[in-house]
């Protein structure tokens, strides 16, 4: 791996630099990323760098696996043969973390590193044309996730970062999380690994009844919360049955305009795909009679059953499901899947860990789709059931290079949408009695879909007031596919977007409050606001609410600061692209029930290409009082609010600032796929007048960053808490038996616990 080191020198006056000798951005592909760690000085290209600015930004980003050098995921491996990585959504990948030091008076220093848990050498070892290790212990595409057979799954660490103060702590500390792996803690000064947060003990995996993984599934969020009046850290891990996982809705009606198609595909790979099932399964040899008639039955069935031809598509559909549904019953049994929630409390010493029940019945509560996003207040806990669905389709990356039909008719067969509400679980903090293992949370359901929301601080008179983002019919668990066709003109997937996620949305996108009474999980208000951007002036776009996204604002995570009451949030929208919305997503959405814009016009208006749009919104009024829009083809990808140095006398805290954009920028006419990385910078009081300053290099690579903090220092210290890597893993492999325990025991001294000593 090539790293590139610059030698910066920071002088305390900007230097004046000709036009001539700057450096433009260079262009490069629409999803490309290096894996190359760099540290040098970012180049000013338009405007002037503000002389107020401080502290760090931290961002998150996928960077592609050991196997791929970067993004994008190459079509044919070096041999010729189609790469199984190949069509893989991009943030399906390890960690970059990326780091902005804006500390030194006209300059910007730019420095990355990669996150490497221990899987990620385990993952190295193993890679494809290692030759040491059999190809079938390799880790490999699932969907979004990536795992391996013989050790488990990969913990990317890829998605955000939260600062963290414990009681004795010098400065600010920071974790990186991933909702399928436990929290790392990082050093922030060297942006390398130091400790797992709670140890295999203390987490619950995925298939709780197989200890033959050392890396097993931890499915988590991606957004732990810190509190830092009572500096307590809160996380969650969940677990669900296969039948919940993948049936907690049926598959889409448009399964059975494909009847025919499916019922011959399955019938000529059955065989196959029992053999790969056989050859891979970890269940205990005890069960292969059951598992190898079980297949032989599903045989029968296609290939004898008159049922399946002669009568209506209807029945295909019923009987599909029954024998999915039986297969993912006979899977919960032997491995004792269950639906729970668990609540984990650090507080920078130990970890302690709840059992959530439902308030109302008294028994677990079943997690649909994930938990992405949680968050909290000074007396209550608010966890998400989220609208980022984890379904059959989304396991299947590129599950049959060789025959991209077959791929797109099993995931048609599969597919279901996200969930068009969101429940909530309110817990109430003064219970967290660490005497008990249990903890009840009260249910209130909102009547939209969310990924993202924020509360505020205070909640008096027990009421939360919780600010969402409602992705309305918009599926950022989706990435578009190689054989996916464009609901606008029909013509294929442009190759440059393969694998970048489907924000070709199916409604517009609204931002809500919800005022809610914690103690009766009664919602008291639910004002929610959208715009199309037709109310601008002068024949003008406005402020639009098109694929409403990220959001940002004064200490939108902190760890020293609350924000007691939200005034005004910083959103980000997409617009409309017509690259992105495809038929496959038009079909899955038609039907979308919370439908404000007609179908018909949706597909007009991703034809129209509307541009992103930064917007400030009062929380108070529900209006979006400031906005600027980009123009075409300036993607906006993620944004921090960062505070000024010294206040501004009489202009509100919460927009005495600066929003710091990641962008990918490309040309006008999409003609090229010719794309440069630069950062924007915006005064947070003024957002209509554009950006003040723009900035660059030709080593700043990434292809999406995602979530971002901002803190005052960056300033490595030692901490008595630190999870011994060796002992934590041998703890699960010494469960184990016979040939598996001595193979992952010289496995992990050769490969793994040297880069952790």
């Amino acid at each position: 791996m090539r790293a590139s080191i610059y030698f910066l020198n920071f002088s305390s006056t900007p230097a004046v630099i000709p036009r001539d000798m700057i450096n433009i951005p260079t262009k490069k592909p629409l999803a490309y990323a290096t894996r190359d760690e760099v540290e040098v000085q970012l180049d000013l290209f338009e405007g002037s760098l503000p002389r107020d600015l401080h502290g760090y930004i931290f961002f998150n980003s996928p960077c592609g696996t050991v196997n791929s050098g970067g993004l994008p995921y190459a079509e044919k491996l070096p041999n010729g043969s189609p790469n199984p990585e190949y069509g893989s959504s991009i943030f399906n990948g390890d960690a970059m973390l990326h780091r902005f030091d804006l500390n030194h008076p006209g300059a910007v220093a730019y420095k990355t590193r990669m996150l490497r848990p221990p899987c990620w050498y385990a993952d190295e070892a193993t890679k494809m044309g290692n030759g040491e290790y059999p190809h079938q212990m390799a880790f490999k595409m699932i969907g979004i996730g990536r795992t391996s057979f013989k050790f488990g799954a990969r913990n990317q660490l890829n998605t955000a970062i939260n600062p963290i103060k414990f009681n004795g702590d010098t400065s600010v500390r920071m974790s990186a999380n991933f909702d399928m792996g436990r929290p790392w803690e990082i050093d922030t000064e060297t942006m390398e690994l130091k400790t797992v947060i709670g140890t295999t003990r203390e987490w619950v995996g995925e298939i709780p009844a197989i200890a033959n993984y050392p890396f097993p599934m931890y499915q988590s969020t991606a957004h732990p919360c810190f509190d830092p009046e009572t500096k307590e850290f809160f996380t969650v891990c969940f677990t669900r049955t296969f039948e919940n996982m993948v049936f907690y809705r049926k598959f889409s009606k448009r399964m059975l305009t494909h009847h025919d198609e499916i019922e011959a595909k399955l019938h000529s790979h059955v065989s196959s795909l029992h053999a790969a099932a056989v050859s891979t399964r970890t269940l205990h040899k005890d069960h292969s009679t059951e598992i190898n008639d079980f297949y032989k039955n599903i045989d029968k069935h296609l290939d004898h059953d008159e049922s399946l031809v002669a009568q209506t598509r209807k029945p295909f559909q019923v009987i599909f499901e029954k024998i999915m549904e039986f297969i993912f019953r006979l899977m919960d049994m032997f491995l004792r899947m269950k639906n729970r929630i668990y609540l984990l409390r650090w507080d920078g010493t130990s970890v302690h860990r709840w059992t959530v029940l439902d308030d109302a019945t008294g028994k677990p509560i079943a997690i649909n789709q994930c938990m992405h996003q949680n968050n909290i207040s000074r007396d209550y806990l608010v966890l998400s059931d989220s609208a980022f669905k984890f379904s059959a389709e989304l396991m299947m990356s590129n599950p049959f290079p060789h025959n991209k039909d077959l791929e797109e008719k099993m995931r048609d067969l599969t597919a279901i949408t996200q969930e068009p509400f969101t429940p909530v679980y309110i817990l109430k903090r003064a219970n967290l009695d660490l005497k008990k293992k249990n903890i009840r949370a009260k249910k209130v359901l909102i009547n939209l879909e969310t990924v993202h929301f924020s509360m505020d601080y205070e909640n008096p008179n027990h009421t939360i007031t919780i600010h969402t983002a409602h992705n309305a019919a918009s599926c950022a668990a989706e990435w578009i596919r190689s054989y996916d066709k464009l609901a606008t003109d029909q013509t294929g997937a442009k190759p440059n977007t393969i694998g970048l996620m489907t924000c070709g949305e199916m409604d517009i996108g609204r931002i809500g409050k919800f005022v809610i009474d914690a103690e009766t999980a009664k919602i008291l208000e639910s004002p929610k606001i959208y715009s199309t951007g037709k109310e601008g002036q002068n024949g003008n776009l406005g402020a639009h609410t098109w694929a409403i996204a990220l959001h940002t604002y004064r200490d939108i995570i902190s760890a020293t600061e609350t924000v007691d009451k939200i005034r005004h949030i910083y959103w980000q929208s997409y617009g409309t692209d017509p690259r992105y919305l495809t038929n496959f997503i038009k079909g899955l959405y038609t039907d979308y029930e919370n439908r404000i814009i007609p179908v018909d016009e949706m597909v007009e208006m991703n034809k129209r290409w509307l541009p992103y749009c930064l917007s400030r919104q009062n929380t108070e009024k529900m209006e979006l009082e400031d906005h600027y829009i980009f123009d075409k083809n300036e993607n906006l990808r993620s944004m921090q609010f960062i505070p000024r140095a010294e206040s501004t006398l009489g202009l509100d805290p919460q927009m005495d600032g600066y929003i710091f954009c990641t962008m990918i920028v490309g040309p006008p006419d999409m003609e090229s796929d010719a794309y440069s990385r630069e950062i924007w910078f915006f005064d947070a009081a003024d957002l209509k007048a554009g950006p003040v300053c723009k900035m660059s290099h030709p080593d700043m690579n990434y292809a999406f960053t995602i979530h971002s903090a901002w803190i005052d220092e960056c300033v490595s210290q030692n901490t008595g808490y630190k999870v011994d890597v060796r002992e934590d893993l041998q703890y699960l492999i010494n469960k184990m038996r016979g040939k598996n325990k001595k193979f992952f025991t010289e496995f992990m001294s050769k490969h793994v616990y040297p880069h952790f000593n």
